[in-house]
């Protein structure tokens, strides 16, 4: 979702945004992206490499790409993806990689029929046990410091966004070193609970359009418009 390729970013300034679906914008138009509405606050291009889905695993892994073989930027925003992610291989689909996250058990029954009973329910047994035992915690710890790290290093502004708070990581991320910018959103909050409101209020009314059907899923049960124009006015105080 850019204007340009990292390629085209030579010698200028510029802004780059990693992280899943809320830095991707799923279900925003373009120019409704806190990217283009803080790159014309900033005066300053800003990169979108958000991708719907990544665990910290890929965040961390797009990171090192680009800053060992593009343009460093001025600016780095990396998302604090929900931790309990995690990336396990498709049972469909032998040597690719899905990520793995608490909509699996949100969607059981969907995930039943599209990856398999045993898959879903050891992915899910999986989730619980690394949260049990913080795992997901030490290993989203050492990402954030090694991006930390290089971008001091590169003398690359880092700034995390948080979009779930309390974020378990952010008393354990060098202050001195790295700005922490908080914009709480829904973020896959309400369960079935919200589901079942959802389908009831919306699905079967043949008045409500399917433009306002899903503005109010992305507005209720993710980061909407709402969440867009506040997080590029906090990174914008920012930087």
């Amino acid at each position: 979702r850019n204007d340009k390729n990292l390629l085209d970013i030579h010698n200028e300034d510029y802004i780059v945004c990693l992280g899943s679906s809320p830095i991707e914008g799923g279900g925003m138009y373009y120019d409704d992206t806190f990217q283009q509405k803080l790159s014309k606050l900033a005066d300053l291009e800003v990169y979108n490499m958000g991708v719907a889905g990544v665990s910290n695993l890929e965040q961390m892994n797009n990171l090192m790409n680009l800053l060992t073989n593009y343009n460093p930027p001025k600016v780095v925003v990396l998302f604090s993806v929900l931790p309990q992610l995690l990336s396990t291989e498709s049972p469909l689909h032998p040597g690719k990689y899905v990520t793995v996250g608490p909509w699996v058990e949100l969607f059981k029954e969907g995930m039943y029929k599209m990856r398999g009973k045993e898959w879903t329910d050891t992915a899910i047994d999986y989730l619980h046990t690394r949260e049990k035992i913080g795992n997901h915690l030490y290993e989203q710890e050492i990402y954030f410091k090694a991006a930390e790290n290089i971008c001091k290093m590169l003398g690359v502004h880092l700034i995390v966004l948080d979009a779930s708070p309390p974020d378990p990581m952010k008393d354990r991320i060098d202050s001195r070193n790295t700005d922490w910018v908080t914009v709480d959103a829904p973020y896959h909050r309400g369960g079935q609970e919200f589901l079942d409101q959802f389908s009831r209020s919306f699905f079967f009314d043949p008045s409500i359009s399917i433009d306002e059907i899903n503005n109010k899923a992305r507005d209720l049960f993710h980061a909407g418009t709402w969440w867009h124009d506040k997080v590029a006015e906090e990174i914008h105080k920012i930087i």
